[in-house]
């Protein structure tokens, strides 16, 4: 992967230096120097050398020294090279140049994680050995043993009194947040995303994206979706599964709204106070900072109506409505499930039933649906109601006069929400896509992705998938209604 960065716009971005730093070698101690004679086959037509030739011996010399760094730990470790970052080729070198490369370990990211700087320079041998600097690169190397564990590194430490180093140290803290930001931005795999303003230009490309490569074929898209025809009027639902190679299944709901202008159900879905009115399972939906024209950082509070253990992991179908309904809530306690039968009429799956009992998953889901969006008030409901989880997203739309409207999802770090484990469970890319239609009238189409494994492991079958779908139907047609008031919808 070659992650190419704007070095001097960025670095202005820069906390504040460190007061102290880690006890270890000092970086100058590390470097490997090596020289290259440039040949005429290193060469081009136009008789300057091949980029991924000096590449190729940037990293030879980059592992050369990650190598020795290495060598202390007196045991048998193989290296990986995981990212090539702020490769730059400012002037070129000719056939009779002598390239002098400079690799050193510049810091070290626990446990195994290293990035090696490497410096080159040319001796123009026709010019009297005159020296200029033709090359930076920075190399992400990580160190494993035979057994593919992660080694402890020793540490590297700013040389004493060197000024330049302790600068340069400073900045590869924030470089390296960078390379992991855009490592989860491009690997479309979902998980949170480290927020990073100076980012919300390429999270705005690559969350759109991601939920274009979810569309048919005419968007682009590269998804085979199954068509489920479970036969509700106005309703579409379908499925794909092994997303990318990816522990990743996606569901395509789509609603046919023929008195809705498309631009009115945009604005719908993308106004923050409107959606707690339609969505029993949102008891909070607002915008905490616009990061651009077309993005910006929303905080939703999940109100769960399943609670259960981690623990009952494999043994039920809930672990997989827990993902759908309400992110985080694997962690509360059992004790609130077994009060759900007994007060709504409904007989859920326990961790020794069988796991496809669907005619009680699909009772239970009629039930806490009525339960969420009438908030009645006996004891035992209340208790189930006041489990919420609130997380940070990033949000992003694509808006255009007479086309289809965008709107994507996902999910953010963020430092006021590190006690929440609701953004884990939010996958790359949820969103919403209005498409006009022939005579008028819009077609609303929610695409969301949930963890295939739950389902595989627990043996959820299709009547547990019809039920999940439903329990969004409902949802859905209170959302038609919303905007069309003349639908009617069934209490």
């Amino acid at each position: 992967v070659l992650l190419k960065e704007g070095t001097r716009s960025i670095d202005r971005e820069l906390a504040p230096a460190s007061e102290t730093y880690p006890e270890g070698v000092p970086i100058s101690s590390t470097t490997v120097r090596m020289t290259e004679l440039v040949l005429p086959p290193h060469t081009n037509h136009m008789n300057n050398t091949f980029g991924g030739q000096i590449m190729a011996w940037m990293h030879k010399a980059a592992m050369v020294a990650a190598q020795r760094h290495v060598g202390q730990q007196k045991q048998l470790v193989y290296l990986k090279t995981c990212a090539v970052a702020a490769v730059d080729f400012p002037k070129p070198s000719k056939a009779a140049d002598h390239l002098l490369f400079a690799a050193t370990v510049e810091r070290i990211f626990s446990p195994h994680n290293m990035l090696v700087s490497v410096h080159v320079q040319k001796r123009v041998i026709l010019e009297g050995s005159r020296i200029e600097t033709i090359n930076n690169g920075l190399f992400h190397i990580q160190a494993w043993t035979a057994d593919k564990e992660p080694i402890s590194l020793q540490l590297v430490t700013p040389d004493s009194g060197n000024e330049d180093a302790k600068e340069a140290f400073d900045k590869l803290a924030w470089r390296w947040q960078l390379m992991q930001a855009r490592a989860v931005l491009f690997g479309f795999q979902g998980g949170p995303l480290p927020l990073i303003k100076t980012l919300a230009a390429e999270a705005y490309n690559t969350t759109i994206e991601g939920l274009l490569r979810l569309l048919p074929d005419e968007n682009g898209g590269t998804v085979l979706w199954q068509d489920l025809s479970l036969g509700v009027s106005g309703f579409d639902v379908s499925m794909a599964q092994d997303l990318w190679g990816q522990d990743q299944m996606g569901l395509k709901l789509r609603m046919s709204c023929p008195n809705v202008d498309p631009k009115v159900a945009f604005d719908v879905l993308q106004d923050a106070a409107t959606r707690p009115k339609w969505d029993p399972i949102c008891k909070a939906f607002q915008k905490l900072e616009r990061l651009s024209d077309c993005s910006d950082l929303v905080s939703m509070t999940i109100e769960s109506p399943l609670e259960i253990l981690a623990q009952h992991g494999e043994g039920s179908p809930l672990i997989g409505l827990a993902q759908l309904f309400g992110a985080g809530c694997q962690h509360l306690a059992h004790e609130h499930l077994t009060a759900i039968p007994s007060e709504m009429g409904a007989t859920l799956p326990s961790e020794s039933s069988p796991a496809s009992s669907t005619s009680a998953l699909g009772a239970a889901l009629g039930a806490v649906q009525d339960l969420l969006f009438r908030r009645t008030a006996s004891s035992a409901q209340s208790k189930l109601c006041s489990v919420a989880v609130e997380f940070p997203l990033f949000r992003c739309w694509r808006s255009g006069e007479g086309s289809e409207h965008l709107i994507a999802f996902r999910a953010v770090q963020h430092p006021k929400f590190e006690s929440s484990e609701g953004a884990q469970n939010v996958r790359l890319p949820t969103g919403w896509v209005v498409q006009p239609m022939k005579g008028g009238g819009c077609q609303i189409t929610y695409i969301l992705l949930v963890v295939q494994s739950v389902f595989n492991n627990t043996g959820m079958g299709r009547q547990n998938i019809e039920d999940i779908c439903g329990f969004y139907f409902k949802s859905l047609r209170r959302l038609h209604q919303l905007m069309d008031p003349s639908v009617k919808v069934d209490e």
